[in-house]
């Protein structure tokens, strides 16, 4: 399954990535990303016992990510850019299970929808949504029983606003902040036990942009 789903997922990025780079201006980079927020674990089935059934735990979360950016529009004097970031992520889970604390390694892709709200030659300010994708696996890390399994598998699908700048140094190179706070919802198994939960998380990354065919025009 996870497999699958990885495939499905590389096979829309892509797709995303032709389509985009066959518009007529492009801009194509990297970038780093850290996030910290908090959410709650909910184990259906706690250790198999009926007396711990649904318990809810509190987590905190920390993730650090490097990965690659694409962008619609970088520089150009018109209203609306798409964002695509695909990054290798690792995250810190504090809490998942009592005593424990994990690091799990993973990929997640964001697609984001911007509005410029303030153009010109040098500056490009844009807000707007995002929706995050996200699959998280870890093996033998914290393992205090005997399993075939991974210790970890997570996924997550997240939704909320950002908001980035763009600053132009040149005609062909541009650095980029974005920040935002997006709402996730978990699910996956941990020791074998189903668990579903939700986290929201505070992040800001930094990336830097070359661009192909994108200047600004009024």
């Amino acid at each position: 399954m996870k497999q699958r789903l990885m495939l499905q997922v590389l096979v829309v990025s892509l797709m995303l990535i032709w389509g985009a780079s066959s518009a007529s201006a492009l801009g194509l980079g990297s970038y780093y990303e850290r996030g910290w927020g908090d959410g709650e674990i909910d184990y259906d089935y706690y250790y198999d016992d009926d007396d711990n059934d649904n318990i809810d735990i509190d987590t905190d979360h920390r993730t650090r990510a490097i990965g690659f950016v694409l962008d619609t529009n970088v520089a150009k004097d018109s209203l609306f850019n798409y964002r695509l970031n695909i990054a290798f992520d690792k995250i810190e889970i504090d809490g998942l299970r009592p005593d424990s604390d994990y690091e799990a390694d993973g990929f997640k892709m964001d697609h984001t929808f911007g509005f410029g709200v303030l153009r010109n030659e040098y500056v490009r300010l844009w807000v707007g949504p995002q929706i995050n994708l996200s699959y998280y696996n870890e093996d033998n890390h914290y393992r205090p029983f005997n399993f075939d399994d991974d210790d970890l598998n997570m996924f997550g699908f997240g939704v909320g606003p950002a908001m980035g700048v763009n600053i132009n140094v040149g005609p062909v190179v541009t650095f980029t902040i974005t920040q935002g706070y997006k709402f996730t919802w978990l699910f996956g198994e941990n020791f074998n036990d189903d668990f579903y939960g939700h986290e929201s998380q505070y992040y800001i990354n930094f990336g830097m942009l070359f661009r192909i065919n994108d200047i600004y025009q009024q």
